[in-house]
């Protein structure tokens, strides 16, 4: 069932993305035409007022809080679509970016022979984000939002012979996370980095599977990552 949800989830991202392409094309067409003042040419943006793209990316992640012991860093997998939001006038310089994406996270641990030696987690995640850009050309763009994501599958790997156990993980589905970021744009993409921290303890106290050692002790659990994006 967990194979066939994914891969479900991923037909729907790339029709999305499929028709964001092809929004992408038509602003672009439009706004390539430009105005002639006597001798002077004036282009405006190519990308316009508002802009539809595919993202896809990386990030390196961990859970952060006192429930998880010797938690180490792991990596991810992450993709989907965005919509970009260019205020005018006073506010030309701001923009809003919505995304919705599917991300792989968790983290590894030092283990012994009985105790958990990873935590694999599976979200589809919706971020917000305000961007300024900070130079003339709008090249360079800092931005803070927040990231609203839901918890699609969870698994827990014990031991040095490392497989998931058969019953997944209890934890909360819901989780809120801050953001900080900052784009650098070129010609046709643009180079994304996000740090994202989890405002919400996503552990319910529910005992952990196959009775993986240390028990869960009702502890916090906060998802970390940083993510690396190529936005097109």
């Amino acid at each position: 069932m967990y194979f066939k949800q994914l891969i479900l989830i991923f037909i729907i991202t790339l029709g999305i993305n499929l028709t964001a392409w092809a929004q992408v094309d038509s602003l672009q067409a439009d706004t390539a035409d430009f105005l002639e003042d006597d001798s002077k040419m004036v282009k405006p943006e190519l990308e316009g007022k508002f802009k539809l793209g595919i993202k896809m990316g990386a990030q390196t992640c961990t859970l952060l809080g006192s429930e998880m012991n010797n938690a180490k860093l792991t990596f991810g997998l992450l993709g989907g679509g965005y919509a970009r939001f260019n205020l005018s006038k006073r506010l030309k310089n701001w923009s809003i970016q919505t995304e919705s994406q599917i991300s792989f996270r968790g983290s590894n641990f030092s283990y012994t022979d009985s105790s958990y030696s990873a935590l694999r987690l599976l979200y589809i995640d919706v971020p917000v984000i305000i961007f300024k850009a900070i130079d003339s050309k709008k090249v360079h763009r800092i931005g803070m939002g927040v990231q609203f994501s839901y918890l699609l599958n969870s698994a827990m790997y014990l031991g040095k012979i490392i497989y998931p156990t058969a019953t997944n993980p209890k934890l909360l589905r819901f989780d809120f996370s801050g953001i900080v970021a900052y784009q650098y744009h070129l010609p046709f993409f643009a180079l994304q980095l996000a740090g994202k921290y989890g405002i919400t303890n996503i552990n319910i106290g529910s005992t952990w599977p196959d009775s993986a050692k240390p028990l869960n002790s009702n502890g916090n659990i906060r998802n970390f990552t940083v993510e690396l994006s190529l936005i097109f």
